[in-house]
């Protein structure tokens, strides 16, 4: 969670994942999930994926099955690579 010091405390500040919700693809699948730790969990996901692919949602989406299992194999190797083992799964 990003958050920002405020006279001592901390306070939510943006998220990474904001920018996200600006595509209207993005917010209309995620609006089906209720829990709030659900959707947080699935656009910082989503997110990271975009930025280490270099593709947008969309760009994901239009990717066959095969490709898309790709680019994920590649981000999760990335990540294992740098022995960040829980941000791998």
């Amino acid at each position: 969670m990003n958050l920002l010091r405020v006279r001592g405390q901390f306070a939510p500040g943006p998220k990474r994942y904001d920018a996200l919700m600006e595509d209207p693809l993005v917010s209309d699948w995620i609006s089906v999930y209720r829990s709030a730790s659900t959707r947080r969990n699935y656009l910082s996901s989503l997110h990271i994926l975009c930025v280490s692919s270099k593709l947008s949602p969309r760009q994901l989406l239009e990717l066959d099955s095969d490709e898309a299992r790709g680019v994920v194999m590649n981000v999760v190797k990335e990540y294992l690579r740098q022995d960040k083992l829980v941000s791998a799964r």
